[in-house]
């Protein structure tokens, strides 16, 4: 027997072709049957033998696997429970927290990047201060709490107060995203009450052998919807926001670092890409050094940073 592509016994990818046998009555040119040549017919059957159920290890384990064979749709897995990543599904925000890092984001249709400095307080208000790589000089101070959003331009001698709305963000940061999915981006945390109800949980197939497979978790409150696809870890490696469907936003974790604090060793990412829609260029690029949870300066958007006292006010155009 020999094997050919093709389909054999429910096993995609072969299937058997028959050749000629060699029967006991076979001569061989100046050969007679002898008890080598008997040796040599069995040895053959064996080998036939041996290549089925080669066949067979092989289908088995391209269906583990997932190389050559096509995999099922995504199946919601029974024995998932959110309680399985009670590091990702959270009572509370890991808030208060100080952060430094990196970060480049689109602002009023301008690209801003530098050095960053995030203020997050216990009552969900932000305060992030972009530095000039050389000279650390501040270039911008963003504020913003559920109510509103303020903008400190260190360059122009600008201030920009305004409600803190989905219209608003968009035409500012070209990016619908709320405080609590802020806080998201740098923890890889999700507080269940802010996102809704749990709409689905699903396991898709392992993509090698021995990997463990990702988790997806989606939320739904109203017409917006958010999905993750977590790792081993039970962290998230993607997050997509949808609205009536339609996709706003996709975040991309590519890598995780450990960090040890009073509430023991956390977790939390490193490197985040946050790109809108189906585009193919980043909106937010955030590279994360530091994040300390645990006391932080107080955060106010009533109070005038030091050296903007005269800054003149700028209104945000109707969108």
């Amino acid at each position: 027997m020999k094997l050919r592509p093709g389909s054999y016994a429910g096993m995609p990818g072969f299937h058997l072709q028959a050749v000629p046998r060699i029967s006991s009555r076979t001569s061989f040119p100046n050969q007679e049957t002898t008890p080598i040549n008997k040796t040599l017919k069995a040895g053959i059957r064996l080998a036939a033998v041996l290549l089925v159920c080669l066949a067979v290890s092989f289908s088995a384990a391209g269906c583990r696997t997932g190389r050559g064979v096509s995999q099922p749709a995504l199946e919601t897995d029974p024995d998932f429970r959110p309680e399985k990543f009670a590091r990702f599904l959270v009572e509370r925000p890991l808030l208060p927290f100080q952060a430094d890092g990196s970060m480049q984001f689109n602002y009023r249709d301008q690209r801003e990047s530098g050095e960053l400095v995030l203020h997050a307080s216990a009552a969900g208000s932000y305060r992030i201060r972009l530095l000039a790589r050389l000279t650390g000089s501040l270039l911008l101070e963003l504020r913003f709490d559920p109510q509103r959003i303020q903008v400190w331009d260190f360059i122009n001698e600008t201030i920009l107060d305004t409600e803190n709305t989905p219209p608003h963000r968009i035409s500012l940061f070209g990016l619908d995203l709320t405080p609590a999915e802020f806080q998201v981006l740098f923890t890889g945390r999700v507080v269940g009450r802010d996102f809704g109800s749990i709409l689905d949980q699903a396991a898709p197939p392992p993509t090698a052998a021995g990997e463990e497979p990702q988790r997806k978790i989606e939320f739904r409150r109203g017409s917006i919807r958010h999905s993750f696809l977590l790792g081993q870890h039970g962290y998230p490696e993607q997050w997509e926001k949808f609205m009536d469907d339609e996709l706003q936003f996709r975040v991309d974790y590519r890598r995780y670092f450990s960090h040890e604090s009073e509430r023991g060793t956390l977790m939390l990412p490193r490197t985040v890409r946050v790109y809108r829609r189906d585009e193919q260029q980043a909106v937010f690029l955030i590279g994360i050094r530091n994040l300390n949870p645990g006391s932080t300066p107080r955060v106010s958007l009533g109070d005038t940073p030091a050296g903007a006292e005269d800054f003149q006010p700028v209104t945000l155009a109707a969108p």
